[in-house]
């Protein structure tokens, strides 16, 4: 995995696109913090990779409302209650 800071980026950008296919991704950084993700991909593939970063972005979300969830202890909430919580709010759209 490479790193190229953002100056670098905007300045040698013809030697970055040649580097990528090799590196497959690149972490660009601003500040010595890292902001973007950079990775290769084809005019036939990039649909392909692109739902498959879309895909892991959801599964990492879902990830971190789980843990979350078990965190603040709303994981142990009884169906009862969750059931009476959407009653309360379905009446309330009336």
């Amino acid at each position: 995995m490479k790193f190229v800071t953002a100056k670098d980026l905007r300045m040698n950008t013809s030697s970055i696109w040649v580097d990528l296919p090799r590196e497959q991704e690149m972490i660009i950084t601003l500040n010595g913090k890292p902001v973007a993700i950079m990775t290769a991909t084809s005019d036939k593939e990039f649909e392909h990779s692109l739902r498959a970063i879309r895909r892991a972005r959801a599964m990492d979300t879902v990830t971190s409302l789980q843990q979350s969830s078990v965190q603040s202890g709303r994981n142990a909430i009884s169906e009862k209650v969750i059931e009476a919580e959407i009653k309360k709010v379905r009446s309330n759209r009336k």
